[in-house]
């Protein structure tokens, strides 16, 4: 007996009660992924396998509420992870650091508030575009269409990044040891249009509005030179609830709806076709004593995948949503700088303010009624100051030479803030909106995109909000150019008589224009017409409101000689000089309230839209539902599956029960191919035994078990005594053994007579305990003795794939990591 096999990699100490799933380790890296419990929350915590030392550690989920983390999935490039969580969510997590990527919507539908997400997958396009074509891509197109809005907005320049605030770090965070740090996630500050938007991850989108990247990589040449991983690219994050509902993710962010099963189950060890885009899962049912789980497989088509039309649509989306953010990121910084917020002051806030100190100061001198407004007229106007504005102009902080300074600097800088955001930032920004949304009015009218259900009526209205948008942000660049100099004029007025006052010589000339001074009284000091684009409701004015007649819609002949005869007549060209100007005080220009509508009405046309992929997915049962009755197949105490594909290219699914109080392991096979049909079972009862020596062996009890690859099966056990019973302080071990040259018995199936894997395990055991079938006995002679495991069962992950081959063990207690290498356990066999 070789008690020392598979060389020990890690035997570490946890500091928290923890656990792991069967998915813990990472597939392509040497990680392993542990779930600790800490005052009703889970966490997170990522270790190296190979040294057992702590990567980093974070929470999940909010801390008004308690999470249970109930499954994890790899990304395919392996830089993130997706933890599925209960109360149903699902979040994105850095393999970095662990910080939180995205949190996905998971559109529950109405009624289904007590669901339970159980199974989470993600899995990897098997569809790669080729690298060498025989006409080369020159223009670097990389997929998109000449003429379309994306390559329209490719040729634009970037729009100016803003500062983001959403990554702030402590004071821990900046100066603890590197994999010390515990980092707390703060909730989003997104509004909800915004964080409900379906859109691509930041890596896979195209870029529409920060210059970042391509500074980045304008700074970096050397990292260039590497082929990009695009693992990502065209994959689906799958997740399955208790009541029949399938979610999907493109990319694993972006959301593709839900697919209804017909029937209260969930998906068990799904997997997806090579070619097609179909996924094959085995539904589970539910019930208070125990699940049930169908043979047959239960085959979803989504057709919609096969082609690019999901793309384009999520790259439009994420555009949009990149831009619309942008917008009203922009709308709220202007509000900011001019109306104020919670901490900061608002620059129209000082001429107010310097208005009411000039009435406190006319009160003090017994003029309770006097009006500062008419006070200041009167100076302008015939050079003569009241004893109360006299005093005001000549003393007092706000009057002295710094103060003046500020205000003019801050009114300065806020109005130049709204006039080159209106320009340079939100203008163009709305513009391309438009752009977008022009494309998706063609797609509306195209038979090939009509599974998207795109309505021309919210695209129309969506289009005019971007049409006024655009107008209103260039009437408040012209009225902030006139606010702007008005106020000069007036700061200059203002210098001119504090000059005047503290001076008895002769005053100086004036260079300042009375009339614009006047007006800024008037509009401007205490009240101003900017005030308009921050307040009010949302503006739903039309071109005729402003002035702009409706569109002539006659034809086009008509209009021709309309205008050939306007041209020959000369009293039809002469300038009008007196034209009707229209009254614009009631029209609404609150620009914050029209980008916050904007943003929601197209939030709701891409989120409906993104559902099409579900809407087209075909569900394809092949037995009829499983009744919840009683059964006894709850001495099933754990099970694992895992599908491959085999030489034929049909799926091959592997079933491994552990049977309770016998320490029996019963495996099942069941083959299939892409449809479901003819399907094959085939069934073996192991039981385990120790060889001890070459003389003696002793049964032995299995407390965890777990696929390591297409040949072998990890096995955690413990050795029993003369007795047939095993002591819970004695130690564990961990072994393997082959399980693709074992004997099957062939097993009937009836498809459509609603058989399931339990049932089947069951029968099994109950022809074993009367003698019918015999069971196979595997003798282990390879093991390695745990430090833990003495306490009751283990929790094992395993990584069976090349170059890889380890096994992690977390015992019973939850308080020790210990992980093993079994890369040469195949050389170690074919000696022995």
């Amino acid at each position: 007996m070789a008690s020392n096999a598979f060389p020990p990699l890690a035997n570490v100490q946890i500091p928290a009660q923890s656990r792991a799933i069967s998915t813990s380790c990472c597939p392509d890296k040497d990680l392993v992924l542990l779930i600790s419990r800490l005052g009703g929350l889970d966490r997170i915590s990522l270790w190296n396998s190979n040294q057992g030392t702590k990567v980093w550690e974070t929470d999940v989920g909010d801390e008004d509420a308690t999470v249970n983390v109930d499954g994890i999935a790899w990304s395919p490039d392996g830089q993130s992870i997706a933890c599925m969580l209960n109360p149903p969510r699902v979040t994105l997590h850095s393999i970095q650091d662990g910080r939180v990527i995205s949190s996905l919507p998971l559109e529950v539908p109405l009624g289904q508030d007590d669901l339970r997400l159980a199974g989470i997958w993600w899995f990897q396009s098997s569809v790669k575009g080729p690298k060498n074509t025989a006409i080369p891509d020159i223009f670097r197109r990389n997929g998109i269409i000449v003429g379309s809005a994306e390559a329209v907005l490719k040729n634009l320049p970037y729009l100016d990044s803003l500062q983001e605030d959403s990554d702030k770090f402590t004071a821990t965070n900046l100066f603890a040891f590197q994999g010390s740090q515990t980092r707390v996630h703060s909730k989003s500050q997104l509004p909800e249009a915004i964080s409900s938007w379906p859109t691509l991850s930041p890596d896979s989108k195209v870029s529409a509005v920060d210059s970042s990247i391509q500074h980045q990589s304008s700074t970096r040449p050397t990292e260039t030179l590497d082929e990009k991983d695009e693992s990502n690219l065209n994959s689906v994050l799958m997740i399955s609830d208790t009541l029949g509902n399938v979610y999907s993710f493109l990319d694993g962010a972006f959301p593709l709806g839900v697919i209804s099963l017909g029937r209260e189950a969930s998906l068990s060890a799904v997997e997806k076709t090579l070619n097609d885009p179909k996924f094959l899962g085995h539904a589970k049912f539910n019930s208070v004593s125990a699940s049930k789980m169908h043979i047959s497989p239960t085959i979803i088509d989504v057709p919609l995948l096969a082609s690019r039309k999901t793309r384009d649509l999520a790259r439009l989306s994420s555009i949009v949503r990149d831009l619309t953010w942008y917008i009203v990121r922009v709308a709220r910084e202007m509000k900011e700088a001019w109306v104020g917020s919670e901490s900061t002051t608002g620059a129209r806030e000082l001429g107010p303010r310097w208005v009411e100190a000039l009435h406190a100061k006319q009160r003090n001198f017994g003029k309770v009624s006097a009006d500062p407004i008419l006070d200041l007229t009167w100076l302008l106007t015939t050079g003569r100051a009241s004893e109360a504005l006299a005093d005001f102009i000549g003393s007092g902080e706000q009057m002295s030479e710094r103060g003046i300074q500020k205000w003019e600097q801050t009114m300065s800088d806020a109005l130049i803030k709204l006039r080159d955001h209106s320009d340079k930032r939100l203008a163009q920004a709305f513009q391309r909106v438009h752009v977008v949304l022009q494309e998706l009015q063609g797609w509306q009218q195209l038979p090939q995109f009509s599974i998207f259900n795109l309505d021309f009526k919210e695209l129309q209205e969506a289009a005019d909000a971007v049409a006024r948008g655009t107008v209103l942000v260039s009437w408040l660049s012209a009225t902030v150019r006139r606010e702007l100099y008005r106020f000069k004029e007036f700061i200059a007025w203002l210098r001119y008589e504090c000059a005047n006052n503290s001076s008895s010589t002769e005053p100086n000339p004036s260079r300042h224009d009375i009339l614009e001074v006047n007006n800024y009284f008037v509009s401007g000091l205490t009240t101003s017409v900017l005030d308009l684009w921050f307040e009010g409701e949302i503006p739903r004015f039309s071109p005729r409101d402003l002035g702009v007649p409706e569109p002539d819609n006659g034809p086009l002949d008509a209009v021709i000689q309309r205008a050939r005869s306007c041209s020959m007549s000369y009293d039809d060209m002469e300038w009008q000089e007196n034209i009707e100007q229209n009254d614009h005080s009631s029209i609404k220009r609150n620009i914050v309230a029209l980008t916050d509508d904007l943003a929601a009405r197209c939030s709701n046309i891409f989120a409906h839209a993104a559902g099409a992929a579900s809407r087209s997915a075909i569900v394809h049962h092949l037995e009829q539902p499983i009744s919840p009755t009683e059964s006894n197949t709850n001495l099933i105490s754990t099970f694992r599956e895992r599908i491959v594909l085999n030489v034929s290219n049909e799926f091959l699914h592997n079933y491994l029960a552990l049977v309770k109080d016998h320490s029996l392991l019963v495996l099942v096979q069941s083959s299939y191919g892409d449809a479901g049909l003819g399907v094959t079972l085939k069934v073996a009862v192991l039981s385990l035994q120790c060889g001890v020596d070459p003389s003696k062996v002793l049964p032995a009890s299995v407390i965890a078990a777990e696929y390591f690859d297409d040949e072998t099966i990890a096995v955690v056990y413990r050795v029993n005594n003369r007795d047939g019973i095993h002591s819970e302080m004695e130690t564990a071990f961990l072994s393997t053994f082959d399980y693709s040259g074992l004997e099957y018995l062939d097993a009937p199936y009836n498809r459509g007579m609603g058989a399931n894997f339990e049932e089947l395990v069951t029968s099994a055991v109950d022809e074993w305990k009367i003698g019918n079938i015999g069971s196979i006995p595997i003798v282990v002679t390879r093991r390695r003795g745990l430090n833990g495991g003495k306490h009751g069962e283990c929790d094992l992950a395993v990584n069976g794939r090349k170059n890889r081959r380890v096994v992690c063990v977390v015992d019973g207690i939850g308080s020790r990591l210990e992980s093993f290498d079994l890369g040469d356990e195949g050389e170690e066999m074919d000696e022995e």
